[in-house]
């Protein structure tokens, strides 16, 4: 693998991390997040197709791979220092949001991997409010539990009380009284302390 991969390292340590969430990436989100320009980075997937690491897909109608097995990925990611992943996940993040994709749920993912937890609680929120509206309300609830364990790093108090909310509400939906009540109440401190803190202000 290492011989397949040794004159695109750059493009494949993309493709490892863009291949994290799920083992496809694909053309468009590689090229914006390789330091190799686009010819460099066909010839390197074309090796990498001629060594059986990666196999051409159909992904939503677009030119895509995917990794012969979950370990090759996992190789190439743990060859890179974590302050390159990060940047990676940030370059991938921000490949993902420039093709105004709906991938909210990837997004996040990769911007919380990029230690941008503000973007991350944005787009699992709203991952989630798109999953409530199709009634998909346990993928909503691991969405917005992402948020909450986010939103810790960035302390924000007013969206910490908002993902809070609309978390009871989930699984009041899913008739999960128990698991409700407490967020509400939760909720509810929080709201107190930002009216105590409005009147300190004032």
């Amino acid at each position: 693998m290492s011989r397949a991969c040794s004159g695109c390292r750059s493009g494949s340590g993309g493709a490892a991390i863009g291949g994290h969430y799920r083992r496809e990436f694909d053309f468009e989100t590689l090229k914006g997040t390789s330091d190799v320009d686009e010819e460099a980075l066909v010839d390197a997937l074309e090796r990498a197709e001629r060594a059986q690491l990666v196999s051409g897909v159909g992904l939503a109608g677009q030119l895509a791979f995917t990794f012969a097995h979950a370990l090759i990925p996992f190789a190439l990611r743990e060859s890179l220092s974590a302050l390159r992943r990060q940047r990676l996940h940030r370059r991938v993040a921000e490949a993902l949001e420039s093709q105004r994709r709906n991938n909210f749920e990837v997004q996040a993912y990769h911007w919380a991997a990029a230690g941008e937890y503000s973007k991350a609680v944005e787009c699992s929120r709203q991952a989630a409010h798109r999953a409530r509206a199709m009634y998909a309300y346990e993928v909503a609830v691991q969405q917005l539990s992402n948020a909450l364990d986010w939103v810790e790093a960035v302390g924000n108090t007013e969206t910490r009380l908002a993902v809070l909310e609309e978390l009871a509400d989930i699984h009041r939906l899913l008739d999960e009284g128990t698991r409700a009540i407490p967020l509400y109440q939760e909720a509810l401190a929080v709201w107190r302390s930002l009216q105590d803190a409005d009147k300190w202000v004032a």
